[in-house]
């Protein structure tokens, strides 16, 4: 697969990407339906919005697929793993879509995703199994444990990165730059759907960052922050185990650190609140940004710079440090992470606040 053929498969899916959130969005417009009203709590945007994202980045994926198919470009053998996940994808949005717009329990939601990823790894046999060197001596085989521990893992990510989607373009994003550096450090635009699902996801930003203007804004909603937070978890799970692209268990920590850290640390300081670790609040990262002064654009900016240079950091010291060492980085990193999300809170980078600041 050639450069300019894997560019002619991302421009083909952020057109059809483009037309499919242009269709669901003038869909629930019209009928009123997948429509998240601001309430001035916690939803600070200013119009009502539809959360139609999740539904267009799989629908335009799959368009996407059926015009690369019908002109030649890949064949069915390219996208050999597409079908088990979009399957599973087809499972989350359309019952996270039902959440979007008539609310389901936690409980429900938790066992949605442990289903859906206990069906992937049937279908496609996609699960952890070698975890790498990361005790020093030597390699951990999680043998028959491994399919328990991959959707162990797998459902934490989708809750990282369904929690951190709080402002325009953030949980997006984080997902576009994992599957960037999965791309280009690791081959991970050959033979997978990754390419499908960058392309799809920048469709969707032009929306979402309101490129072509505000009035026309869709949100991800909880089906398209899930339905992100499962194909990253997959690629990097698929990725870690197959030696032709060479990532390692632990740098898959790195590429996923913010959201994944963010997540951890609110589900611990909601248990010692005694309240329920999906309970909504005003503690994420992102929001210590906005509470600091800085406006939801700046914020988005920031995050997705220290993500960048963090995975970035990860990539670097696999090529020169064993597994263990990078896993306790990672430990010293965490420990950094939540001192200086401290200070933010405290104040200490705090700016002077701008009254129009919103949340998108």
């Amino acid at each position: 697969m050639s450069t300019i053929n894997i560019l002619v498969l991302f421009l083909i899916s952020v057109l059809a990407s483009f037309f499919t959130n242009a269709i669901f969005r003038s869909i629930a417009k019209r009928n009123k339906i997948l429509i998240d009203l601001p309430d001035k709590n916690r939803k600070f945007h200013k119009r009502p919005t539809p959360l139609t994202g999740g539904i267009s980045i799989l629908a335009g994926s799959i368009l996407a697929i059926f015009f690369a198919v019908s002109l030649n470009v890949i064949d069915l053998e390219y996208t050999a793993y597409n079908t088990p996940i979009l399957i599973c994808s087809f499972l989350i949005v359309a019952i996270f879509l039902f959440d979007d717009g008539y609310g389901i329990s936690p409980r429900l939601r938790l066992i949605t995703q442990i289903t859906t990823c206990g069906l992937l790894i049937i279908l496609s046999k996609i699960y952890l199994l070698d975890m790498g060197n990361l005790l020093f001596y030597g390699n951990i085989n999680l043998g028959e444990f491994g399919p328990a521990i991959t959707i162990f893992c797998a459902v934490g990510i989708m809750n990282a990165f369904n929690m951190v989607d709080g402002i325009n373009g953030l949980c997006s994003g984080l997902s576009a730059m994992v599957f960037v550096f999965l791309g280009i450090f690791y081959n991970g635009f050959i033979g997978t759907q990754l390419i499908f699902a960058l392309g799809a996801i920048f469709g969707f930003l032009i929306f979402n960052l309101g490129i072509i203007g505000k009035k026309r804004w869709i949100f991800l909603g909880d089906s398209g922050s899930n339905l992100l937070g499962f194909l990253v978890a997959f690629a990097l799970i698929a990725g870690s185990q197959d030696p032709s692209f060479g990532l390692k268990p632990v740098t898959a920590l790195w590429l996923v650190a913010i959201p994944l850290l963010d997540c951890l640390g609110l589900i611990i300081k909601r248990l010692n609140r005694g309240v329920g670790p999906f309970d909504a609040d005003r503690d994420h990262l992102h929001h210590r940004f906005m509470d600091a002064g800085y406006s939801a654009k700046k914020t988005l900016l920031i995050i997705i710079s220290i993500a960048s240079l963090v995975s970035l950091f990860g990539v670097i010291i696999e090529k020169f440090v064993p597994e263990y060492i990078s896993l306790i980085l990672f430990g010293v990193f965490a420990g950094l992470f939540y001192y200086l999300s401290h200070l933010l809170k405290e104040g200490a980078f705090g700016i002077k606040v701008d009254k129009n600041v919103s949340i998108s």
